[in-house]
Order: C-alpha cells, then sequence, then structure tokens
C-alpha cells in the first residue's frame, strides 16, 4: 500500500492534530537577508549608483521583520513595482503597502528579527542571486489587492511619517531594541579624504581607461574585493599580538574609528552574515604598530581563499630599475623621495563586502570599511590607484624617470638642470589638490644618497649598498641553518627573505636560492619541519664563503637586459627516468638526457 505524507502533528490548544504540510522552504529573515546581500553584490557590479538604495531596502525589510509577521508579504509587492518599473527607486518605503502589511492595526505581536520567516518554493530560493527585480516565493494564501481609495489619506501620511522616521535614524538592525545605542551609519562608505571630482579631472585621458573608471567608481561607490565565497556567518579569535597587547590594539582600534574608517563598537552583530576575522598587531621599524586582519584564515575557507586570484597579481619596480635610471644621469643623478602616507586606508570597500571585513574585540563588534592590511587583492587595488598618480605626475612634469614601489615613489633629475626638485614638488602639489595624505617624515629632498627598497644608493660614486645589519643577520642566519639538520618552514621562509633581499644587490645569488626554495614546495604549516640536506648546506657555504669577504658595495654598471626573445635562446626540460632538455639558440640547436650526465649530443656541428 502506497504511503501519503498527510502532514505534519502539532500540539495546539492542547489537542493534537494534523497540520498540512506547505510544499514550499521556511525562509526566515536572516536566510533573506543572506540571498539579498548576494543579489546586491552582483547587481552593483552593474548599477553601482544604486548601492545607497539597496541597503535602505534591506534596512526596511529587517526593521518591518521585528514589526510583523507580514514583511515577506511587503517585500514581495514591492519586488512585483519594481519590476513593473525599474526605475523605481528601492530606498523609499511604499507608504501603502506599509501601511497595509507593516503597520495594520490587526498585528499586535512583535516578531523576533531571529526567527520570522516565509516559505518560498524551493527552485527559486536566492533568485536574487541571479535576477535584479525578482526573488519569486509561492504564496500559500492570497494577496490582498489594494487601490488607492482604500485607504484614508490622512491616516496613510500619519503611518508613513512614523515609518520613515524609525527607518531613516541608525541603528544595529540584528540585536534587540534596547541594546540599540549607536549613531552610526554603517552603510555608508568608510572616509576618505580623495577629492573624486578633482581626480576625475585629472584622469580624463589616462590611456587605461576601464582601469579610470574602475578607480573612479571605487572611490564613489566603494572597492570590490572580488570575493565569490558563501556569505555564511562565523567568529574567529584573534591573533596572539592583539591579546598581548590589548591597550595598544584598542587605542590602534578607536583611532581608526574615530578616522571613520571603522564603524563600531557594536554589541551585536550588524549583519547576519557578518565573518570576523582575526586580529593583531605588527611591529614598524619606528617602534609603533599596524593593525592587520589575517584573512587568510581559516585555511582553505578563508576570505582570502575566494577572492579571485586573477585580480590579485603585481609586478612592482625593482632596484635593478632605480640603478638603470641613475646610471642614465651618472654622478649628475639627484634622488629625491616621498611616502603616501596610509596608503591602503585611503580606498573604501562596497559595502556589498562590509559582512567579510568583521571585528570583535572585548565582546563587542566592528566593520571594517577601508581596504584591510591583510586581504589579497589589497596590493593590486592600490597599485591600480597608484600607477594612475605615476601617470599625472610623468604627463605633468615631463619626467619619464620615476618609479613607485607601493606608497614610496623616487623622482631621478639631473643636476645639470634648473629643474632640480620640480617633480618632487609637483608630487606634493598634486597629492595636496586630490587630498592624498604625505608622509612629511619619510619625504626626501633633492640628495646623491637615498635609500629606496632598503638599499642605499650612492650617485656620486655610483654604487649600491646593503645595510650592513642586514649582512650580519643574514651571516648568522646562514650559520644556525648550517648546524641543523631540519629547520620550520617559518625558519626557512625568513632565511629565504634575507637571501632574496641580499640577491637585490647581489644577483648571481639567485642561482644559489633555488634549491633552498624547491624545498618549501608543498609544505603547509609554518611549523612543519624542512630536512637541510648536504646540496642544500653546500648552497649555504658558498653564501657564507662570499659574505665573508664582501663589504655590501655593488657597483652600479652599463650592463643592458636583454629578452630571451632578442637572443633567440630558449631552454626547456622535462623530468622523470626518461627526462631532458633542450636548447635553442639563434637557429641552431641541441638536446641530451639527464642519463647522460653532462655530455650533450649535439644535433647541429655549429653548436
Amino acid at each position: 500500500m502506497e504511503e501519503v505524507d498527510e502532514g505534519d502533528l502539532k500540539l495546539k490548544r492542547g489537542k493534537i492534530c494534523i497540520e498540512k504540510r506547505s510544499s514550499g522552504v521556511y525562509l526566515s529573515i536572516n536566510e533573506w537577508t543572506s540571498a539579498f546581500m548576494n543579489f546586491m553584490s552582483v547587481y552593483i557590479e552593474k548599477y553601482s549608483t544604486r548601492a545607497q538604495e539597496l541597503f535602505k531596502y534591506m534596512r526596511d525589510i529587517r526593521l518591518a521583520a521585528t514589526r510583523s509577521e507580514n514583511w515577506a508579504t511587503y517585500d514581495e509587492q514591492f519586488r512585483l513595482k519594481i519590476e513593473k518599473n525599474p526605475n523605481l527607486s528601492w530606498g523609499n518605503i511604499h507608504g501603502e503597502y506599509w501601511l497595509l502589511h507593516i503597520t495594520s492595526p490587526t498585528v499586535h505581536t512583535m516578531v523576533s528579527v531571529q526567527s520570522q520567516g516565509y516559505r518560498t518554493n524551493t527552485q527559486n530560493r536566492g533568485n536574487y542571486n541571479s535576477n535584479a527585480a525578482t526573488l519569486s516565493n509561492n504564496r500559500t494564501h492570497q494577496q490582498s489587492q489594494v487601490t488607492s481609495g482604500s485607504v484614508n489619506m490622512s491616516r496613510l501620511n500619519t503611518y508613513v511619517k512614523y515609518a520613515v522616521a524609525n527607518t531613516e535614524r541608525p541603528n544595529v538592525i540584528t540585536g534587540p531594541k534596547e541594546e540599540i545605542t549607536k549613531s552610526i551609519n554603517f552603510y555608508s562608505l568608510g572616509n576618505t579624504p580623495i577629492k573624486v571630482s578633482v581626480l576625475e579631472n585629472y584622469l580624463e585621458f589616462y590611456p587605461l581607461n576601464n582601469v579610470a573608471h574602475e578607480i573612479i567608481s571605487g572611490f564613489k561607490y566603494g572597492f570590490s574585493l572580488k570575493y565569490f565565497g558563501s556569505r555564511e556567518p562565523r567568529e574567529s579569535s584573534n591573533l596572539k599580538s592583539a591579546l598581548q597587547l590589548p591597550k595598544i590594539f584598542k587605542e590602534k582600534l578607536m583611532k581608526e574609528v574615530k578616522l571613520g574608517r571603522i564603524a563600531g563598537p557594536f554589541r551585536y552583530p550588524p549583519f547576519p552574515t557578518l565573518q570576523v576575522s582575526p586580529m593583531g598587531l605588527v611591529p614598524k621599524k619606528d617602534g609603533d604598530f599596524r593593525l592587520i586582519q589575517h584573512l587568510s584564515y581559516p585555511e582553505n575557507n578563508s576570505i582570502n581563499d575566494f577572492i579571485d586570484k586573477d585580480h590579485c597579481s603585481v609586478q612592482y619596480s625593482s632596484v635593478d630599475e632605480a640603478a638603470c635610471l641613475i646610471n642614465r644621469h651618472k654622478t649628475f643623478a639627484r634622488l629625491s623621495q616621498c611616502d603616501v602616507k596610509a596608503a591602503f586606508r585611503l580606498l573604501p570597500i562596497a559595502p556589498h563586502d562590509f559582512d567579510l571585513l568583521g571585528i570583535k574585540f572585548q565582546g563587542e563588534y566592528y566593520l571594517n570599511k577601508m581596504l584591510p592590511m591583510g586581504a589579497s587583492i589589497s596590493c593590486a587595488l592600490w597599485e591600480k590607484f597608484a600607477k594612475a598618480l605615476h601617470w599625472i605626475i610623468q604627463l605633468k612634469s615631463g619626467n619619464d624617470d620615476i618609479l613607485h614601489y607601493l606608497d614610496d615613489f623616487l623622482f631621478v633629475e639631473s643636476s645639470q638642470t634648473s629643474k632640480v626638485g620640480n617633480t618632487l614638488k609637483l608630487f606634493q602639489e598634486v597629492c595636496n589638490k586630490i587630498g592624498i595624505p604625505l608622509a612629511s617624515d619619510k619625504t626626501t629632498l633633492p640628495t646623491t644618497l637615498l635609500m629606496f627598497l632598503g638599499i642605499e644608493f650612492d650617485t656620486q660614486n655610483l654604487i649600491m649598498r646593503l645595510p650592513n645589519e642586514k649582512l650580519v643577520k643574514l651571516s648568522q642566519k646562514i650559520r644556525d641553518t648550517l648546524d641543523s639538520s631540519k629547520i620550520t618552514l617559518k625558519d626557512m621562509q625568513s632565511l629565504l627573505g634575507l637571501l632574496n633581499f641580499a640577491c637585490k644587490v647581489v644577483a648571481p645569488g639567485r642561482t644559489f636560492c633555488r634549491r633552498l626554495i624547491n624545498s618549501t614546495i608543498g609544505v603547509r604549516k609554518s611549523y612543519y619541519k624542512i630536512r637541510v640536506n648536504k646540496q642544500m648546506k653546500a648552497d649555504l657555504e658558498v653564501w657564507l664563503d662570499f659574505l665573508k669577504q664582501y663589504n655590501g658595495v655593488t657597483v652600479i654598471t652599463d650592463n643592458v637586459w636583454v629578452s630571451n626573445e632578442k637572443l633567440e635562446l630558449f631552454t626547456d626540460s622535462a623530468g622523470g627516468s626518461k627526462g631532458g632538455y633542450g636548447i635553442y639558440f639563434a637557429g641552431q640547436w641541441a638536446q641530451g638526457t639527464y642519463g647522460q650526465n653532462i655530455g650533450l649530443r649535439l644535433e647541429s656541428p655549429e653548436i
């Protein structure tokens, strides 16, 4: 006999009865919010000017859910209205629908924001992600049809004024009303000093038109983190540095709040989808500390794990490029330098990504509204702005000898002209007009001796010099590694960091880093051990012997590096038991296998 599902057993007024089960799926206000925020992240990408409207609408619906069980009906009716007329503003309450469904005197109970929901057809659940006008749902009861003549207009105006007055007041919408004490609109952009209209004028003829649009749009409506992961709430403990230095951490945090770059504190999560990542402190060279947000935690499920890697790649200026600019002017080169202050914190984050940047400290919640230290996309976003600024200065000054590394700008000029210092002066003037703050303590007027990228450049003697303390530290690190059979991944990365720094000036040293770099491949945890084998120790011995005789000075020469394409030189290799290699050079080639030792089987007698 076929079983028939007739419904659920329910206890009503002391009696057991069978209640027919709805064919739909229960959608709570928090589930609705999560779906709506996913919809917003897609919608705002195309219609960035309407971001505030959507956040206002979300706040209206969440407020409605605290007042009436009919909040979903209002949402459905409003969206049907928008579908017919897409030009209507999401931010304006529909007075007639609000009166009928939300402030109706037939509703006597307050509904919990956390629990109240409605049923929606499973197939259409979450359609906010793909449709700007509708989140379809099949209601199990009929909707009331309203006409303009069925409502007393004076009473309507009273209700609308009351509704607007209560929805325009900034609230922390997920906590009880008696706990709401903040007068902060956390949907607004973080505070930035950038004057967008001025910047827009400067970038009118920027060759990279799409990038210019992204920059201007970002400062107007917020920069997207390009996040494609889930919007599930979570909380993580802060890093040890924040726990060990709570006073310093709180001072840094409240300074950001005062500057309008972080919103809070809130007693409850300001978003139901808030993701709280670990916060910490990183020491700076001057003894101060910098706030960081560990967005790579937890492993394989962090914010950074779901940021598109294609948007995170960056190519920085190098020591070789700086040496090349200096060599162009020889001993007449004069160097000046200027740093942008708190560079990342100038870029506001798009409101639809606020829930990704949650902070929790001492039981209270905060929202990071500006580009954080710790997001994998942060450097790439800043670099787009820095490159645009670089282009502006280059165009205005007529000086092509400019480099920048993140927020650090280097200007090279010749002392043979009367324009020495003009590029730096112009940079300061342009930054002042745009609103870009500069670190005056890191500004260097034209000189022959300057530190850039951690390397000292001396234009009078045409040399580059590694700081002595770095050489001493590197030598000691190598000795410690030679005395060990195994070291942690963290220690190996620290050693490689020092070696790579030295390779900025000692280019041949890169050859003796390769086996050390290869040893880290596949090692995931910082505390995992790496065996220091004989070959790795042999490479370190070469480094140590070199450092014993090296005074840290490298001459800036006329070496000209050319590409493989220009030389017509290409190589390739393959591993395995039958592995081998091939070489092509200017129409001639050779190939061999590893089993032949170093001997080559020449296919061209001229090679």
